[in-house]
């Protein structure tokens, strides 16, 4: 059980350590990533309907 204690002692004296974002910078990271996401998938949409209209073309 002591084992225990000191762990969790020793989480909290690291979380404390943690120098944490702030509210801002989570906004702007998140709406970057969020950005990337839509951009990627778009361009895999345009992959795909490109690659499909390829295979209609060669097996039709």
């Amino acid at each position: 059980m002591e084992g225990i204690r000191t762990y969790l002692r020793e989480v909290v004296g690291e979380l404390r350590k943690v120098v944490w974002p702030s509210r801002e910078r989570v906004a702007k990271a998140t709406g970057i990533v969020v950005t990337m996401v839509a951009l990627v998938a778009g361009f895999l949409f345009i992959w795909d309907l490109g690659v499909d209209w390829l295979m209609r073309l060669l097996f039709s």
